[in-house]
């Protein structure tokens, strides 16, 4: 009897465990499938019928949403943008509040569905900056605070989107760097950390004819027109 109850127990044991990888693999599955959904492309085909890819900037993000379909349509492009990356965090939270490596995966993947898109055959997606921001939002609220604090600044000062995106990208990780070296009960793990240059790296490449672009002075600024001049873009 003692035998049969012991045996039992790791049977149980098993089972528990191959249901937890199982959820565990549905659950990155859903991170891209959540992370590759394209709202600016959606945006552009519910508002003008028209393909972002093949006007303006061509990229699936909020700027070029903006500049084409006004801040009606691409303030909720952003926001949706930066909640697929957080809530890809928060499911596996959810799901194993005790597996952080979880977490930063699927936050990853769906990083990686925002900028290679399954819904539009792999190409044109977006260069994965709101994405990357719900991510850390989820992962590193302080983290995510004080570079949305460098970001907005640098919007305000340069109004070049383009500068503003990669020094969001960047601060990431220094901000993470400096809680970790003051030991901030706020600082992330090393995973974190790690995951947060990787995603700083690729933003950085995905931004790269922007940076030519500026190299070469031709960089098109951010603009906010006044709302007498802009009132067709509310329309």
């Amino acid at each position: 009897m003692r035998f049969r109850g012991y045996a039992d127990s790791l049977d149980f044991q098993e089972t528990r465990k191959s249901k937890i990888v199982i959820a565990s693999f549905f659950c990155i599955i859903a991170a891209y499938l959540l992370g590759s959904i394209p709202f600016a492309y959606l945006a552009g085909r519910w508002a003008k019928g028209i393909d972002l890819r093949t006007v303006g900037s061509g990229n699936l993000g909020f700027t070029n949403a903006w500049r084409t379909l006004g801040p009606k349509w691409s303030l909720p492009v952003l926001l949706f943008d930066v909640l697929k990356g957080a809530v890809a965090v928060w499911l596996a939270q959810g799901l194993r509040p005790d597996n952080e490596l979880l977490a930063i995966l699927c936050g990853l993947i769906a990083i990686m569905g925002h900028n290679w898109t399954i819904y539009l055959g792999f190409r044109g997606g977006g260069k994965g900056v709101a994405a990357t921001a719900g991510v850390f939002l989820a992962l590193t609220p302080i983290s995510f605070l004080l570079a949305l604090l460098v970001f907005l600044s640098t919007l305000y000062l340069t109004r070049i989107m383009s500068v503003s995106s990669i020094l969001l990208a960047i601060s990431l990780v220094f901000a993470q760097l400096g809680l970790r070296i003051i030991q901030s009960t706020h600082a992330p793990s090393d995973a974190v950390f790690y995951v947060s240059i990787l995603v700083a790296s690729i933003i950085v490449i995905r931004h790269r004819s922007n940076i030519r672009r500026l190299w070469n002075g031709t960089e098109t600024k951010f603009v906010i027109k006044k709302e007498e001049e802009n009132k067709s873009l509310w329309k």
